[in-house]
């Protein structure tokens, strides 16, 4: 409900496309998509841990000579995601049982660990809001573990972790923001 809320016009748009009968199947299933979205939320995450190893494995072994192997890098990335995911989730509830309104939960940004948690979603700009977004301190926690891990697996120097670890995510959040710009 939220996510509609936030876009209102695409989503009212889209309602009212909808005939009748259509409309009312979309709402009676809502709860029902969301409980498969919510058991199947693991399996997402298992699914970018796994395409997160496959890009840095070949680039730190390939680009900086390292001799890691995938099931050493999948193991880094998912540990190093240990630091965000479950600290991210105990804060959001923390938040909502204190008292944060449910109208203003955001799933894409569900804790307040950075400075797009406390702006409102609607009346910022996308681009501002997606950079204040990547710039978390718990993702930059897990990247700086990821790079230390990626170099010990791979015997390569702390330094050329760093760079593959920040240097993907770099690109990546420049592509989100980008993104968010022809979009906004």
């Amino acid at each position: 409900e939220n996510q509609m809320k936030q876009a209102p016009e695409y989503a009212q748009r889209m309602m009212d496309q909808m005939p009748p009968e259509k409309r009312a199947q979309a709402e009676a299933a809502g709860p029902r998509n969301q409980a498969v979205t919510w058991a199947l939320a693991p399996a997402g995450l298992l699914i970018i841990q796994l395409l997160t190893a496959l890009l840095l494995w070949p680039t730190i072994n390939f680009g900086f000579g390292g001799k890691a192997k995938y099931g050493s890098v999948l193991a880094v990335v998912v540990f190093a995601g240990l630091v965000r995911w479950p600290i991210r989730l105990l804060l959001a509830a923390l938040a909502l049982f204190a008292g944060a309104t449910p109208d203003g939960f955001n799933i894409s940004n569900p804790a307040p660990t950075n400075a797009a948690a406390f702006l409102n979603p609607a009346e910022t700009s996308k681009v501002l809001y997606t950079l204040l977004m990547v710039l978390d301190p718990t993702v930059i926690w897990s990247l700086v573990l990821t790079g230390i891990g990626l170099s010990i697996v791979a015997g390569a120097k702390r330094g050329s972790g760093y760079i593959v670890t920040f240097g993907w995510w770099a690109l990546i959040s420049i592509f989100f923001v980008g993104l968010a710009a022809v979009t906004g």
